[in-house]
């Protein structure tokens, strides 16, 4: 793992034991000091990930493989130590702007073979050459000892530094990278105004090259049951716990699925007595199973697609606690939904076998007299 101003580099190898199945991704987790693990991304397809956005703080990672049977074992745990910057020195603004310094134009090929390269042809042509051949690596390395094949070429050597001028001397130093001058714009706001001040028109993410952040969302705009956090809309601390399974089955916690459930729970039936202590007896049972389930669902398309078709009657038939007013009524119309739900997934079911029985011996003695 390598680590630079705000931003984790983290790679890892395939398991040398796959149980039998092919690996579909893996799953990481962090944790911030000595906080509890967290989930980074549920499913990353590549052995690399970067985790920016670092504060600073010691910083933990953990990587586990999945395939079809699920999630292995976690790896090793790796910790990185992230240091805030130090803060510079207020460069001095020159009473005359001075004209920003061009870059020297690139030299052509350096060669002593004739017709090396061939001028006709791109240098990354030369370049690919280079590191896909070793045949090719192994006569440019003897016939041009110590130098490099993009000096050679006159191809951009994309590993080296880009060095930035402006107008005023000093600034930015060459010797700090890109990063330590957008988290200082973004933490220091006696910087920000400084920046801004002197560079009117360009952003300290055109004057380094960097691409520019997503914009952030506005506070007003987050829905119902939502805030503002870090730039994006994240759900309102909740009263109870999450809807593991209805939020694999949709996709999002901010499902209208998920909603409906969350609210019925909150608004409903934590809001009087029976309805909090038939809450507290069903999550003990619903945490017991639910994580496995979600995994499950996260894994497999198909059986996503039969929680989803089985959930349908209790989201049909939930909104009707909504009309409750008083304790007892939530109580009448709990038991009421509780025995139509019964009705709905143990009927259909044995509705089918009897049909299926009746058809069987209507066919039966349809044989016997012919």
């Amino acid at each position: 793992m390598t680590h630079s101003a705000n931003r984790a580099n983290l790679h890892w190898s395939s398991p040398s034991n796959d149980g039998g199945a092919p690996v579909t991704g893996y799953k990481i987790e962090y944790k911030i000091g000595s906080g509890s693990y967290m989930t980074l991304i549920t499913k990353a397809t590549g052995t690399s990930y970067s985790h920016t956005g670092l504060l600073a703080n010691t910083y933990s990672y953990r990587v586990y493989a999945i395939n079809s049977a699920g999630i292995g074992s976690p790896s090793n745990e790796v910790s990185v130590v992230v240091a805030a910057p130090t803060k510079p020195t207020t460069p001095t603004v020159p009473e005359e702007t001075e004209t920003p310094t061009e870059e020297p134009e690139r030299e052509g090929p350096k060669t002593h073979i004739p017709g090396f390269p061939d001028p006709a042809r791109d240098p990354q042509y030369y370049v690919d050459r280079y590191n896909n051949e070793p045949e090719f690596t192994a006569w440019f390395d003897k016939n041009f000892p110590g130098e490099s094949i993009y000096d050679v070429v006159g191809a951009i050597d994309p590993n080296e530094k880009k060095v930035i001028t402006t107008h005023i001397p000093g600034f930015p130093d060459p010797a700090k990278d890109s990063e330590y001058y957008i988290y200082l714009y973004k933490s220091e706001p006696s910087f920000k105004a400084w920046f801004d001040e002197n560079f009117p028109s360009q952003t300290i993410y055109a004057l380094f090259g960097v691409p520019e952040p997503e914009p952030v969302p506005d506070a007003t705009k987050c829905g119902a049951g939502t805030h503002l956090e870090g730039g994006v809309c994240v759900l309102d601390a909740e009263k109870g716990g999450g809807c593991l399974v209805a939020t694999a089955a949709y996709g999002t916690e901010l499902s209208t699925q998920v909603q409906l459930l969350r609210e019925i729970r909150d608004s409903v039936l934590l809001n009087t007595d029976s309805g909090a202590t038939f809450m507290a007896g069903f999550n003990q049972f619903y945490y017991s199973f639910s994580p496995t389930v979600a995994d499950l669902e996260r894994q497999s398309p198909v059986f996503k697609e039969i929680v989803k078709a089985t959930m349908l009657p209790m989201l049909s038939t939930l909104p009707l606690l909504n009309n409750a007013d008083s304790e007892s009524e939530v109580v009448l119309y709990g038991m009421g939904i509780i025995l139509l739900n019964a009705g709905i997934y143990l009927g259909i079911p044995v509705f089918s076998i009897l049909a299926i029985k009746n058809r069987s011996k209507i066919q039966h003695f349809a044989s016997q007299r012919q």
